[in-house]
């Protein structure tokens, strides 16, 4: 069976946010240092955001006839996604739940920074 009859399964979305760049980080990131203000942060995510989700809609588009099985996960890595307000968070869950289910048996990952949430 080729790859392209088979159910998209697993998506990883990579958010390119960090306070800073880390000597070990191989990753495409964008150090938004520590005294950039939550107003700047937050336009530049959602910046991203906006051709995020214009990426999502158009990758989806190749997998219509296989997004009916609920993913088994879904990982955001970066980067430091914690950055991301939980609104941006849950609306990005929501954008990626258009196009394929996601139920309570979907493994949802968040990669968190010490410092970087709170409760």
């Amino acid at each position: 069976m080729s790859s392209l009859n088979k159910s998209l399964r697993n998506i990883y979305i990579h958010i390119p946010f960090c306070i800073k760049k880390c000597l070990y980080c191989d990753f495409p990131i964008h150090a938004l240092g520590t005294s950039s203000s939550l107003e700047h942060r937050q336009s530049l995510t959602d910046r991203y955001l906006t051709y995020l989700f214009k990426e999502i809609t158009l990758e989806m588009t190749k997998y219509e006839h296989r997004l009916d099985k609920p993913l088994k996960s879904l990982y955001v890595g970066g980067g430091t996604p914690s950055l991301l307000h939980p609104k941006q968070l849950e609306s990005l869950i929501r954008h990626v739940e258009k196009y394929v289910p996601i139920d309570d048996n979907t493994e949802v990952s968040l990669e968190l920074d010490p410092g970087t949430f709170d409760k």
